[in-house]
């Protein structure tokens, strides 16, 4: 069965009549005098003009970029329906001839030639949507409505092209997408080319002179004329128009005239240097670009070329953000409509705007306006995620609290460890009675006393030790995490470092050297891996312990990453990596000294021997467990650097030292816990030994300190 017999087959010959109610389109308009026949429009335009089929051409092409995707609103918000949904399945598969894109093609095709797409929706027994067919006006035709009840449209006719009565659809049937509304007919659509209609025909006017004069050698029509008193009849003139165009027309283009006696010849119009055609023709081609919306340059026209670069980023990103986003934002609206209650309701049909490249600049604003939000707790995470296109599971409903790995409910109030006393209590100290309130800016601190669980018997009994407890507990919540970091950075700096020996294999055969150098292994982006992951966590902690460092000193600063103790903290990385990196070379060296020594093949340098551990032992075996010591020698050393920069830039001259704590029993760290040290001291000794937990928190009282 063919597609003519198909709707016969489905089409609703017998339409029920709308009970009687008040026309809302004039009788007159019922009947359309102005038609524009479609096959005309195609034949005298689309095919006659190359600026409009290099305009169609460009819709064409560039209209099926993106996918149209399929979502579904869940308690999670607006979803991806996935590729084994019903619908999503139609629209990658609108027929058995078309695929997704061919299917696009046609739709704007259709569209801006003709002013109107119809599709069709074939059916099954049952009445489901099995196919979308794309129909033209050339095979459709909207019957306008009479009544409200009816609407603009009340049906479409389908002509089979056989002469016979056409066939009525439903507009159930049929999704009628329109290029521009025409307002003397709003029940149909009107199409670039009617628009265009005048320029499209000074343009192939144009041309077809131009292709004429290029006939006659480009030589403009000429009239030989006799002298004065010399008559010609009829019959002699037709002679010497024959003999004419025999002489010098056709192939004989060119050759010299020779004339009788007294003949002159005068030129009648202008040769192509006088007309300018090119200028001529840029006109027209602007106004058929203007119709379609698509800029000349994009359309390959002259006129647009002689100005473009053949880098044209600004009017690609320009043609898409103007014309294709809003064809696109009708089009899917169309198909919404007409689709989302064929397959039970609740879909939206949508574009993919991601998936155009012109378009990538934006996608990557985005994406940095969202993060910078989501990082500032402005949104969560299933709100990230619905924006930049990616599936949200019910536990994304969360607000991000720190730069690593920090996130809290929607909905609950924050359980800021920061500002948690001793107990963990997860209360705010601002609410408790002696704490001090966060004031403006760099407000002189009051002095408050608070008895408090003493550390040691010398411990203060200021109230601001409550803090540099909770930032000790700051410090224990997230080195777990950078130790983890750690860890999966030093198993691939194992890897990365036999590979590198292996692709030294042939080269250092081929020059009879013998093993590689220690740079060949290790080489400066490890270094530099390593130094921005540290930098990570250093902001990580720095960030964590701000608000806390602020309410100790009772002071409302926000987090800058251009405040110097931001910058200062971060400048102490490089030297920290230096001493992590140096560990690995002295342990390297020695395996390439004992293997250069014994002869060692690369193969015998990855393996070691039973006296010499090979390169891959060696790395796991230098970090092995090390990770740990790291993470909290480091961490701990970044977050000392903070406090007191931002301790000192506040006017606090003394800290307290809190020490000694979880397995840390070394005997420095016993006499300093309790103690009250000058800023300065504190600068010059943040820690004691690795794993350290030193911390300390400001001193207002006018004592005498331990250490300076």
């Amino acid at each position: 069965m063919n597609l003519i017999a198909q709707f016969k087959s489905w089409s609703e010959r017998n339409v029920q009549k709308a009970g009687q109610v008040f026309s809302f389109i004039q009788k007159f308009l019922t009947v359309s005098w102005m038609d524009t026949d479609f096959r005309t429009l195609i034949d005298k335009g689309y095919k006659a003009s190359s600026a409009v089929s290099n305009c169609v051409r460009a819709l064409a092409f560039s209209f099926p970029e993106p996918q149209l995707i399929a979502y579904k609103e869940t308690k999670e918000g607006e979803q991806p329906v996935g590729a084994n949904d019903p619908l999503q399945k139609l629209i990658r598969h609108p027929n058995p001839d078309m695929g997704e894109a061919e299917f696009m093609q046609f739709l704007v095709t259709y569209c801006s030639c003709g002013g109107n797409v119809y599709i069709w929706k074939e059916r099954s027994k049952n009445g489901k949507v099995l196919y979308l067919w794309p129909f033209s006006d050339k095979d459709v035709k909207p019957v306008p409505g009479e009544n409200p009840l009816e609407g603009f449209v009340a049906g479409y006719e389908f002509y089979c092209g056989d002469g016979g009565e056409p066939i009525y659809l439903s507009k159930n049937d049929v999704i009628h997408w329109k290029w521009m509304v025409d307002p003397e007919q709003p029940w149909k659509g009107i199409g670039a080319i009617e628009f265009a209609a005048r320029d499209i025909q000074n343009d192939t006017e144009s041309s077809r002179y131009t292709y004429a004069m290029f006939k006659n050698n480009a030589v403009p029509p000429i009239a030989v004329t006799t002298p004065e008193g010399d008559e010609l009849d009829d019959a002699t003139v037709k002679r010497l128009q024959k003999q004419w165009l025999k002489r010098y027309g056709g192939d004989n283009q060119g050759v010299p005239a020779f004339l009788q006696g007294g003949m002159t010849i005068q030129k009648l119009g202008m040769n192509m240097q006088e007309l300018n055609l090119s200028e001529l023709k840029n006109v027209p081609e602007s106004r058929i670009c203007g119709a379609f919306g698509v800029p000349p340059s994009i359309a390959l026209l002259y006129v647009g070329l002689k100005r473009s670069d053949y880098g044209d980023g600004m009017a690609r990103k320009s043609y898409t953000e103007t014309t294709l986003v809003a064809l696109w934002r009708n089009c899917a609206s169309e198909l919404t409509s007409s689709l989302s209650d064929e397959f039970g309701g609740g879909y939206v049909l949508q574009y993919a705007l991601n998936q155009v490249k012109a378009l990538a600049e934006n996608v990557n604003e985005l994406w940095t306006r969202l993060l910078s939000a989501l990082d500032k707790a402005a949104i969560t995470r299933a709100e990230f995620k619905r924006a930049v296109g990616l599936k949200v599971l019910p536990s994304d409903n969360v607000y991000r609290t720190s730069m690593i790995n920090g996130w809290e409910p929607a909905g609950e109030a924050p359980s800021n460890p920061n500002v948690a006393i001793e107990g963990g209590s997860g209360k705010s100290n601002a609410n408790m009675k002696g704490i001090p309130e966060k004031t403006g800016t760099r407000a002189a601190p009051e002095k408050h006393w608070l008895a408090t669980k003493s550390n040691g018997p010398d411990e203060s009994k200021s109230a601001n030790a409550v803090y540099g407890r909770a930032l000790q507990r700051i410090r224990a919540t997230m080195w777990p995490n950078m130790s983890k970091d750690l860890d999966g950075y030093f198993a691939t700096l194992s890897d990365r470092v036999v590979s590198r020996a292996g692709k030294a294999l042939q080269g250092m055969s081929e020059r009879k050297e013998g093993l590689p150098q220690i740079d060949d292994l290790l080489t400066q982006k490890d270094a530099e891996d390593l130094n921005k992951m540290l930098k990570k966590w250093f902001v990580a902690i720095a960030q964590a312990s701000w608000e806390t460092i602020n309410m100790s000193m009772g002071v409302d600063i926000a987090f800058d990453m251009t405040d110097p103790a931001i910058t200062k903290m971060l400048a102490t990385a490089g030297g920290d990596v230096k001493d992590i990196v140096e560990t690995t070379r002295n342990a390297l060296q020695e395996a390439l000294k004992y293997g250069n020594e014994n002869g060692w093949s690369i193969q015998q340098l990855v393996k070691g021997d039973e006296n010499q551990a090979g390169i891959q032992a060696i790395v796991d075996e230098t970090y092995k467990g090390r990770s740990t010591t790291i993470a909290r020698t480091e961490m701990g050393n970044a977050q000392n650097a903070v406090s007191s920069e931002r301790y000192k830039s506040n006017g606090v001259k003394l800290v307290g030292i809190l020490d000694n704590g979880d397995s840390d029993d070394d005997d420095e760290c016993k006499v300093a816990n309790g103690q009250v040290w000058t800023i300065d001291y504190f600068e010059s000794n943040r820690l004691e030994h690795p794993n350290c937990t030193r911390c300390s928190y400001p001193i207002f009282d006018d004592v005498t300190p331990d250490q300076s």
